[in-house]
């Protein structure tokens, strides 16, 4: 028995929404999780910037 092209979207399609909502039922699996996840503490990042910054100053003055 051959499977029409309908069935293979719907049967795509329906594991789209299955895997969307057991994201959403698992919190580390979420979007908002990850932000929330996020030290407070920005400073390694800060420096990095800079850091990345002074490497690119540096680079245009040679």
């Amino acid at each position: 028995m051959k499977r029409s092209r309908a069935f293979n979207r719907f049967n795509r399609f329906t594991a789209k929404r299955r895997r969307n909502a057991l994201r959403s039922d698992i919190p580390c699996m979420s979007e908002e999780f990850s932000k929330v996840s996020e030290p407070i503490d920005q400073s390694q990042g800060l420096r990095e910037k800079a850091l990345q910054k002074e490497a690119l100053s540096d680079f245009l003055d040679v």
